[in-house]
């Protein structure tokens, strides 16, 4: 079988055309077994980041549900330094009834609105400064300084939540 130069030229062309779709599709494949690895990795990383998201928002969750409580009559739980897990509240203290709140004065017909406490009763619990006093005063004073709002907490003796409320509020007095 004696085939011309051209027609053999054709079946080499042919065989060549052939061996490079073929080693395109062999690559094709190769680049989209690497792409769908990298995706893998990413979205492995992608759900570490999730999870810790998710367990931040619960730890959030649960430090406003107790800092939303009112604090329990006996002492606070012990904070170890540096821990960043925050206590359960042990109980809370349920709202007075109408007739606990104590003499009335008199305001607009048909109603009342409770009188001051005094002595003993405005007292607030051990661990609390006066919102009136002089800590929240040195703390403003403190942070005109320019003093870190974690430093003010420990030098006046106001929690981070308390130093951090009255910055902002003088923040945004200042607007």
């Amino acid at each position: 079988m004696n085939l011309p130069d051209s027609a053999l030229r054709q079946i080499l062309l042919d065989l060549l055309f052939l061996a490079l779709a073929g080693t395109l599709a062999f690559w094709f494949r190769s680049w989209l077994r690497e792409q769908k690895r990298e995706l893998d990795r990413r979205l492995t990383l992608l759900e570490g980041q999730h999870r810790s998201l998710h367990n931040l928002a619960q730890r959030l969750s649960d430090l406003c549900r107790t800092l939303e409580q009112p604090p329990a009559s006996g002492p606070a739980p012990p904070r170890v330094p540096g821990s960043t897990a925050y206590p359960k509240a042990a109980g809370t203290v349920p709202a007075p009834r109408p007739a606990e709140t104590g003499p009335r004065l008199a305001g607009a017909p048909g109603e009342g609105r409770p009188a001051r406490a005094s002595g003993a009763a405005q007292r607030r619990p051990e661990g609390f400064p006066d919102p009136g006093g002089e800590a929240y005063r040195r703390a403003g004073e403190m942070l005109e300084q320019g003093l870190s709002t974690a430093e003010i907490s420990r030098r006046v003796g106001l929690r981070m939540s308390e130093v951090n409320a009255l910055k902002r509020m003088r923040e945004a007095g200042r607007r």
